[in-house]
């Protein structure tokens, strides 16, 4: 049987834990959010054709300053 001071010392633990957890939680839904703005902006980007670098930085160059005119 647990005295109060040991039912005491296990409620300080068990709260320390859940504030831990809430804050994996929070900083999750966040990394979350942040992923999915990528996913959409990588998409975005692939809509208005930009593919990423190829192999040749002149062709990239070149390609990158026609879409401009």
């Amino acid at each position: 049987m647990l005295t109060g001071s040991q039912l005491s010392h296990v409620v300080r633990v068990l709260n320390s834990h859940l504030q831990q957890l809430q804050g994996i939680d929070v900083n999750t839904s966040a990394l979350q959010a942040r992923v999915q703005a990528a996913k959409k902006e990588s998409r975005v980007a692939g809509q208005n054709g930009h593919q990423g670098l190829g192999s040749d930085p002149a062709e990239d160059f070149y390609k990158s300053f026609m879409s401009r005119r």
